[in-house]
């Protein structure tokens, strides 16, 4: 299923689908004193929902057109897989990309597949714990002729969804990976990608004894991202893209 929400300015966005395209216009002011830290060198935060440090420039108005794509292409695809179908994930030129499940591949050969654009995620592993693996799944890629990376990081969002998966019991946690970027003209814009625990609706069985439902998680889940989106929405628009895994009619 695919939705697009906005909520205000800045803009906030919630994609899902393989691949989805969206093109929309963003018009943001702000009146704040600019200030830049670049931080150059990102780790991952290792407590649950510490947004970490985000510092960068705040950034003047922004006008104008952008097209952005996000997708979720299984690593079961393989390399190959992953190969083939990145071209019709940049065939309308986007200025953004998202992509989910791509932990299996090296930052070169999605940058690779991918030419024009600049690829990131924290490469520091999260912890040796089981569901750790899913730290590196979210990448952010933007076109390296428009836009620099002045800051990045990575936020966990759920720690140790003890759920099932093909009838057997998994433990997964979950992230979001966000990069703010510069353009020449001192436009600001921050994106974010995300890939959000399977359907707790539909798959609320749990193993163990959590102290938390699947939904509860989800939930809570959802209340780091907005707290990272409203961080970086003090330098200006804020994109947010992946799998949310779920429909936006369930509100508990």
């Amino acid at each position: 299923m695919k939705k697009l929400l906005l909520a205000g300015l800045p803009v906030l966005i919630i994609f899902m689908g393989l691949p989805l395209l969206v093109s929309l216009m963003v018009v943001m002011s702000t009146t704040a004193a600019a200030e830049c830290r670049t931080q150059t060198n990102q780790t991952g935060p290792t407590e649950l929902g510490d947004l970490g440090a985000i510092d960068g420039p705040v950034g003047g108005p922004v006008k104008g057109k952008i097209t952005m794509a996000q997708a979720n292409i299984p690593r079961r695809s393989g390399l190959d897989g992953f190969r083939a179908s990145m071209p019709k994930v940049l065939s309308k030129n986007p200025e953004f990309v998202t992509l989910n499940e791509a932990g299996g591949w090296s930052l070169a050969q999605i940058e690779a597949a991918a030419p024009g654009y600049s690829a990131f995620r924290v490469e520091a592993a999260a912890g040796t714990g089981a569901g750790a693996e899913q730290a590196m799944g979210n990448i952010v890629l933007w076109k390296s002729s428009t836009w620099t990376k002045v800051n990045g990081g990575r936020v966990q969002l759920v720690d140790d969804d003890k759920t099932f998966y093909d009838g057997r019991p998994v433990t997964w946690d979950r992230f979001a990976t966000w990069v703010m970027l510069r353009r020449a003209d001192g436009a600001v814009v921050s994106v974010v990608s995300t890939h959000h625990m399977t359907n707790p609706h539909r798959w609320p069985k749990q193993h163990g004894n959590p102290p938390l439902t699947r939904p509860q998680q989800y939930g809570a889940g959802m209340d780091i991202l907005l707290q990272l989106r409203n961080s970086l929405a003090a330098h200006g628009p804020v994109l947010i893209s992946g799998d949310m895994n779920t429909q936006a009619s369930y509100t508990d």
